[in-house]
């Protein structure tokens, strides 16, 4: 299998998310920090009279469950089922939804979290915006009570065609009240990752045992597994990238909202990008983390709280 066959593979199971550019705005974004290791972008909600958007944009994570919690081929058998007995089609749809919704508040459960949509936000932006698709379905692990819990919240890959290698995007969503507490919290498990061989074994053994591109994709799946193969050669030409959501509470959202000044606003915004700049920086010349690349999403909210609190209201979590 040619490169250019992986890169177009994996560009087909990627999710379309055209539709998220309106639900949320670029504000500022950093590219080539240290060289070429890290990128930080900034987001925020689209605005409605200079309100925040929240429950459209929740409305959207809603959607994304079922492509978030059920894996490449149980959804192609869905959708084969839907073309072959079009009459029950609503009736296997809403199924599909029933399961994903089940399984995501399971797990939720069994993590002791309440609404944490972080994992579907990270998802949603590493695949709109770094053109990767999600390759393992974890929330079926998540509600595995013999699997451990800890780990990390997405498994992501993609094709640099400059370089002609693999990327395999490690993901972390950390959604917190401060974005200090979030920036944090990313360096943690980051840090913890690089440091933690079993860990890093474990994730990797995940991903080559859950690995799923939909039916009729083994010799794909097998071709991407040699990546993975120290005794293969594709194994030199894969890198790896830690990837974050650092979510937040924004104070400007509520100022925009009494003077209307989307300048300032936008301004408050990107200003909170410097210290997620500087911290990044002397993560790159950390040699703990010298053999990774990095990407921060940071996406501010008028209330993280609330974010959690309207995300179980449309789920019907009671």
């Amino acid at each position: 299998m040619t490169s250019p066959s992986l890169s177009s593979q994996l560009a087909s199971l990627r999710g379309d998310h055209e539709a998220f550019g309106l639900r949320v705005e670029l504000i500022a974004e950093y590219l080539a920090i240290s060289g070429a290791r890290a990128n930080v972008r900034v987001y925020a909600l689209t605005r409605r009279n200079d309100l925040p958007t929240l429950a459209e944009f929740v409305d959207y994570l809603k959607w994304q469950l079922v492509y978030f919690c059920l894996p490449t081929s149980e959804r192609k058998r869905i959708e084969n089922l839907v073309k072959a007995d079009p009459a029950n089609g609503y009736r296997h749809m809403v199924a599909a939804f029933e399961k994903a919704r089940g399984l995501f508040i399971r797990a939720e459960k069994r993590l002791s979290r309440s609404g944490e949509c972080g994992e579907l936000i990270l998802r949603v932006l590493i695949e709109w915006v770094l053109r990767a698709p999600q390759v393992v379905c974890k929330m079926l692990l998540k509600t595995n009570s013999n699997m451990p819990v800890h780990g990390t919240d997405g498994i992501h890959l993609g094709y640099d065609p400059l370089n002609n290698k693999l990327i395999v995007y490690w993901g972390e969503s950390k959604v917190h009240r401060t974005l200090p507490s979030a920036l944090s919290a990313a360096e943690e498990s980051m840090r913890a990752y690089a440091t933690n061989a079993d860990q890093r074994k474990r994730e990797v053994q995940i991903l080559i045992d859950n690995l799923d591109f939909g039916p009729d994709s083994e010799a794909l799946e097998n071709f991407v597994v040699k990546y993975f193969n120290p005794y293969e050669a594709e194994h030199l030409a894969r890198y790896e990238c830690l990837t974050a959501l650092l979510a937040f509470d924004e104070a400007s959202y509520e100022e925009l909202r009494l003077s209307g000044d989307l300048g300032a606003f936008k301004a408050a915004v990107r200003n909170r990008a410097d210290m997620v700049i500087s911290s990044v920086e002397k993560m790159t010349t950390d040699k703990v983390l010298d053999e990774f690349t990095f990407q921060f999403f940071l996406l501010p909210f008028a209330s993280v709280e609330s974010l959690r609190a309207q995300f179980m209201s449309v789920l019907e979590w009671q």
